[in-house]
Formats: structure tokens, sequence, C-alpha cells
């Protein structure tokens, strides 16, 4: 590798992976280190704060941060993918509920998923003024459900693929504490994080 690049936390993802391709090893630092030691500066300029960080890299007075790969940030947008697809699936269903509830037909809460569109249909189509205005509602549901169980499987697959992981989606994060998944998972034993 050429030489050791310095910096702070500031856009580190994209900036490590393209100095760790040129050959550079990127030494990222926390944040509020490099705050406390560039604070007893006098006159605080990016010459004088790049001056700060090279010294501070030069005497060894710094805590490196971890970097997570491409990978876990892809894995990381995939899941909130599919949990902002699940909200949005849940908001036109509780829509339909409301507009339902006005004219004296209830949904039981237990119904959900496929299920909540045959038994929500049924006394929409009913009455022809309701079917002009909420059918559409759910068609709009229902190709958001179609979508957000597309992203369920992958998620699955992926879930599948990774050892650990199927124990953790079984059994759940407390009782896989202490079998010696936590590093596997990066979940810190004492805090849950």
């Amino acid at each position: 590798m050429a030489g050791r690049a310095p910096f702070d936390l500031t856009l580190t993802q994209w900036l490590t992976y393209g100095l760790r391709d040129a050959g550079f090893r990127p030494v990222v630092m926390e944040a509020r280190h490099v705050k406390a030691a560039l604070g007893a500066m006098r006159n605080k300029t990016d010459r004088n704060d790049a001056h700060g960080i090279a010294q501070i890299l030069r005497s060894g007075w710094y805590r490196e941060v971890h970097v997570k790969s491409l990978e876990s940030h892809y894995v990381r947008t995939l899941l909130a993918s599919r949990k902002a697809l699940l909200r949005k699936c849940i908001d036109p269903e509780n829509e339909v509920r409301g507009l339902l509830k006005v004219f004296g037909s209830k949904l039981y809460k237990g119904i959900r998923y496929g299920a909540f569109d045959r038994a929500a249909r049924e006394p929409i189509e009913a009455d022809a003024a309701l079917a002009h205005a909420v059918i559409p509602l759910l068609d709009v549901r229902l190709e958001l459900h179609k979508a957000f169980l597309e992203l369920d499987r992958r998620v699955k697959a992926l879930a599948h693929a990774a050892p650990g992981w199927a124990l953790f989606a079984r059994r759940g994060w407390r009782r896989v504490r202490g079998t010696g998944c936590e590093q596997l998972m990066g979940r810190d034993h004492g805090t849950g994080r």
C-alpha cells in the first residue's frame, strides 16, 4: 500500500473504499477524539485542521473506527426497503378499515396480508358507489403487498445463506444471547447493540 490517509467520519464509506482501491491504507479516526485534539488550536482553518490531523496520525493518539463493508450496507438497504414497504402496506389497509367502518363493516384486526384483500373486497363490491371509491385503494395495497413479499423473500434467502442468522430468525435475539452468535451478528454482549 502506498501510505496512510487519515480523515474523520464525514463521507467515510465512499472515501474509504476509493482510497483502498487506489492503494492507500485509510485511517478513520473517531470524530470526538479529533475534535478534542483540534479544539485547542487558536486558528481554525482547513489548512491547520489538516496539519492537526496529520500530527494526530503521526503521534498515534487516536482511536481507529471500523468502517462497515459494502455488503453490510447492501443488507441494511434491503432491510430498510422491506420495512418501508411494510409500513406503506399498512397505511392503505388502515385507511380501508376506517372507510368501511363508516358504512357499518368492521374488519377484524387479525385479518392481514392476503386474507385482508379477500375480506375487504366482499363488502366493498356489494356497494357500487363504495367500490368506485375504494377498489383503487385496495389495488394499490395489493401491488404494494406483492412488492413487500418479493423483498421479504430476498431477505429470507439472505438469512438462510448466512450461518447463525437462521438461529436468530427462529428464536429471537433474547433467546440467542449467550450462545456465541453475538459476535457473528455484530452485537455487543452487554448492551444488545
